[in-house]
């Protein structure tokens, strides 16, 4: 359960810490806001001030009915039980029953001010009401660990699979954290985009320096085929190094998979794990409006991912003020989301509806195997209305029977996942 942190400054609506922090995030990731407004009617205008922050990308519920009796009236962003796990904040004017004490206003203003997320998990506030530093431990990253261990619980046959990506997350986690940091978005990103970023410009001595030592640094816990390839890696650098290039320019890795007689797929794992941090990280300093993050401007009629150009992994359908089953396609590198027209087949265009049909089992309800009649190919669509706790890019993974199912149909993927599943 996350904290629950409430402002204590009196006569001042929690909606007022959220506005700025809000309509920043909201022109680069998707934000939802759970709302519970007591019967006064005093909060009409706190609601529109943060209806008209999130409308680029986001959506609120409202609650008629409060899990508490509130004394006054006003604007809250409450934990419920429904929300308990996904809520980011819980944001009070310390007039409710409960208020937890000792939580510096300063800490906390600032905290609202430098937020970077709430439905996906982005910046969030320590046990004492400091801002926990974006992009860090504290973060989305945060998030999809927290799934993993969750998912391995409730799905053993993908436990395995989901234990090997819960080590992999940790390993890449001080590259996102160095990207964050780094002054490398200078000279990656294009004016002339999309795509906006140019990973192949990345500095080449250091990149395939720490990619050598991720390669050494490869867990226990990764199959035997794996284990193997990253000790033939490490004992030929030169292979290392061409291979690290291959997939910054986008280019496939054949050539240096038959000079190692190894198969293409398992050694892609390598460099696309090293290199998926690092695009995450710059994407999101990307500017939004320009970059096409999640629910920013209209239709891309490409489907490649219009801040790294890589393919899409999944498409993620969730509802908005406006529309209803709003889909985005997930990037299968940078892990950007960009709307994306509904019935488009991302692979070849068709949208004639007997030609999409989706296919749901009953152990993953909230996963649609969204196929295309024409190319023969599938995308994952992950439903949050269905399943508001899912993280994206983890459900797609582990939905590993999905998988298995549709290769039985002669279906192929449209990009592999991380794990090359």
């Amino acid at each position: 359960m996350l904290r629950r942190i409430r402002n204590r400054i009196a006569e001042m609506g929690g909606d007022f810490f959220v506005l700025a922090g809000g309509d920043r995030f909201a022109r680069t990731r998707p934000v939802e806001i759970i709302v519970g407004i007591d019967h006064g009617g005093s909060s009409a205008e706190g609601f529109r001030d943060l209806l008209d922050a999130v409308s680029l990308s986001g959506r609120a519920i409202v609650h008629n009915r409060l899990p508490f009796h509130l004394s006054s009236e006003g604007l809250y962003l409450f934990q419920s039980p429904i929300a308990a796990d996904s809520a980011d904040f819980t944001i009070g004017s310390g007039k409710d029953p409960t208020p937890i004490t000792n939580t510096p206003p300063a800490s906390w203003c600032c905290a609202a001010g430098r937020m970077r997320g709430f439905h996906d998990g982005g910046g969030r506030v320590s046990a004492r009401g400091a801002p926990g530093r974006p992009g860090t431990a504290e973060s989305v990253r945060t998030r999809r660990r927290r799934r993993v261990e969750r998912l391995r619980d409730e799905h053993p046959p993908a436990a395995a699979l989901l234990a090997f990506y819960g080590d992999v997350l940790a390993l890449q986690q001080p590259l996102y954290e160095r990207a964050l940091g780094s002054r490398w978005l200078a000279a990656v990103e294009a004016a002339d985009g999309p795509p906006r970023l140019r990973l192949a410009s990345l500095p080449e001595r250091r990149s395939e320096r720490d990619f050598r030592r991720f390669v050494r640094a490869v867990p226990a816990s990764a199959p035997d085929v794996l284990q193997a390839l990253a000790s033939r890696l490490a004992s030929e650098p030169a292979a290392a190094s061409e291979l690290l290039r291959a997939v910054l320019a986008r280019e496939p890795v054949d050539a240096v998979a038959a000079r190692l007689d190894c198969d293409a797929a398992a050694l892609e794992f390598f460099p696309r794990a090293f290199v998926q941090p690092l695009a995450e990280a710059l994407a999101t300093r990307v500017d939004g409006a320009a970059g096409g993050g999640a629910g920013a401007g209209g239709d891309h009629a490409r489907a490649a991912c219009p801040r790294c150009g890589a393919d899409p992994l999944a498409a993620v359908l969730r509802d908005e003020p406006e529309i209803r089953g709003r889909r985005t396609l997930l990037c299968s590198l940078c892990l950007t989301e960009w709307t994306f027209p509904r019935t488009r087949c991302p692979a070849c265009g068709e949208e004639r509806a007997e030609k999409r049909p989706h296919h749901v089992a009953e152990s993953w309800p909230h996963v649609r195997l969204e196929e295309c009649g024409s190319c023969r190919t599938y995308v994952k669509a992950i439903d949050l209305r269905e399943a508001g706790l899912a993280v994206p890019v983890v459900d797609e993974l582990a939905s590993v029977e999905l998988d298995l199912w549709a290769r039985e149909q002669g279906l192929a993927k449209l990009r592999a996942n991380l794990l090359g599943v």
